[in-house]
């Protein structure tokens, strides 16, 4: 299969989120780190057949046509999602991995917004052009409207009872040396109403120094503001971070993240993260200079690492070992994964996967986060500690909800 780029300039009167409804599948993506923000409209191809993160490498079959530009080598053009896992239907028509090329796409750098129509070599090229001339209609026919009041109200939020019954079936396999870490999670279900666009518009505006995503397909709508850096590749350069441990954003937060344990839970990740790395080249480097990650209300421990990887294949193979780190799974990874599918009271779906796009000759990808799924007039949102022997069930249980808090309290205030 061939694709094909049209790439062009385009004025439009408001900031690209505000263009989130005018499809029924579009995609939503900001990054603090590279500063690319884009939006993406309906799907081309679709990858969703692919049953692991390596399998994107199937990508390298396409054929690129003239994608040798400095505009379109950085260009994204495969773009999506995958699942830590997908037990009820509450996710539909979300898959395990929701990748795609898109029809179309709208990416802005400092000064200037291109569009750009993404066909294939045997399209018809009157439908094209019609389809085409349809969707820059609606782009142009934009009326931005005041935003109706955000009404939130709790459905059925998880009491302290109920996660401490699970989690300490959890702990009782770190007390047994079976586990050093593991990540139980929280879905809060809430009653709720807004307008899609002010919903993106508050993460980026109040939630800084954090990647911006919503994913729609049809009425499901899966968005959040995530501060971890799962995986950045520009050309060779590797760039992941290994976050973890977490506490308010006050004048005390350096004390309060220096303790034993937070220490211990972020080394648990680091480490992880070093020994796979060095699988692929020994050549790793440690960054501790920016030792804290500050997003909206809450800091984590941070430490970033850095190498090299030559092939394409070895790149994708990294992809796939590092998913789920013990950041939001656990440590050992394959033993928390399947406890957290047995014991876990929901289904995660996209929460605590992964989330973003890959170019000619970059990939970035943030863990999903700080996220909810909206439906109707109904949101799920989600929130995770991770436990070690140290940890305390009643803290942990505090730390999840100062994480959902991040956008509750966005959202009451409005």
């Amino acid at each position: 299969m061939t694709i094909f780029p049209k790439i062009s300039e385009i004025n439009l009167n408001y900031d690209l989120y505000n263009y989130f409804d005018i499809t029924d599948i579009s995609f939503y993506f900001y990054s603090p780190n590279t500063k690319i923000e884009f939006i993406a409209f309906d799907i081309l191809h679709n990858f969703s057949y692919i049953t692991e993160l390596s399998n994107l490498i199937d990508y390298s079959n396409i054929k690129l046509k003239n994608f040798n530009s400095n505009k379109l080598l950085d260009l994204p053009f495969i773009i999506g999602s995958s699942a830590f896992n997908l037990k009820d239907s509450n996710w539909e028509p979300f898959k395990k991995h929701n990748w795609f090329i898109p029809r179309f796409l709208i990416i802005r750098d400092i000064e200037k917004t291109y569009l750009v129509t993404f066909h294939k070599e045997d399209d018809d090229k009157t439908e094209l052009k019609t389809i085409t001339n349809s969707f820059i209609q609606k782009l142009k026919s934009l009326k931005k409207v005041k935003n109706p009041k955000i009404k939130l109200s709790p459905n059925k939020i998880t009491s302290f009872e109920e996660f401490s019954n699970y989690a300490n079936s959890l702990k009782d396999f770190i007390k047994s040396e079976k586990l050093l870490k593991i990540v139980p999670a929280v879905e809060n279900i809430y009653n709720f109403s807004a307008a899609n666009t002010h919903l993106i518009e508050l993460l980026k505006t109040n939630l800084l120094n954090t990647f911006i995503y919503a994913f729609k397909l049809n009425d499901s709508i899966f968005f959040g503001a995530s501060p971890e850096n799962f995986f950045t590749k520009k050309e060779n350069q590797i760039t992941i971070d290994s976050l973890a441990s977490t506490a308010p954003y006050n004048s005390n937060y350096k004390e309060q993240l220096s303790s034993i344990k937070n220490y211990n839970e972020q080394k648990i990740v680091s480490d992880f993260i070093a020994e796979i790395l060095q699988k692929y080249n020994n050549d790793v480097e440690i960054d501790n200079s920016q030792k804290f990650k500050i997003a909206g209300s809450l800091v984590h421990l941070k430490t970033i690492f850095k190498t090299k990887v030559e092939s394409q294949e070895d790149t994708f193979k990294l992809l796939n070992e590092l998913s789920p780190t013990p950041a939001v799974c656990g440590f050992p990874q394959k033993l928390s994964y399947e406890l957290i599918n047995k014991y876990e009271p929901f289904s995660r779906g996209l929460y605590s996967g992964v989330i973003g796009y890959i170019s000619n000759r970059s990939i970035e990808m943030a863990v999903a986060i700080r996220c909810g799924l909206k439906n109707n007039n109904s949101l799920r949102l989600y929130g995770g500690a991770g436990f070690i022997k140290e940890s305390d069930i009643e803290n942990e249980y505090n730390e999840i909800n100062s994480k959902i808090s991040t956008i509750t309290n966005l959202l009451k205030n409005e």
